[in-house]
């Protein structure tokens, strides 16, 4: 299963660079997606690891985005500092920067991703 995934970021990677990759929108939690990311971490016991959200995502926070990619590159980003991590810590955090809503208009969140390591 882990040689298909690599297979499948190369295909991506590659239609990505063409101009050709279609994001899938969807609605979801992202409180959920980013638990679901966490697993990684929580299967390696050498590691300790943090998770901080911030008041807006503390519970469930629904957005409209492409659920796949994201989960990909969080994945990805939590996957490398585990690389590069054997003892130490992991700090992942999410956060609202900035929310726009209106009634004409649906509202527009930036939210920022940060993946740190302890590690080489």
């Amino acid at each position: 299963q882990g040689l298909l995934v690599i297979i499948n970021d190369i295909l991506d990677f590659q239609a990505c660079q063409k101009n050709e990759l279609t994001l899938q929108p969807s609605t979801f939690d992202l409180r959920t997606c980013l638990d679901e990311c966490m697993q990684i971490i929580r299967k390696n016991p050498q590691v300790a690891f943090t998770l901080f959200v911030d008041k807006f995502i503390n519970h469930e926070f629904i957005i409209e985005t492409d659920r796949t990619r994201l989960k990909q590159v969080l994945s990805n980003l939590i996957s490398n500092a585990l690389k590069f991590t054997e003892e130490g810590n992991v700090f992942v955090s999410a956060k609202v920067l900035n929310a726009n809503s209106s009634l004409e208009a649906p509202s527009v969140v930036e939210i920022e991703f940060v993946v740190q390591d302890s590690g080489i």
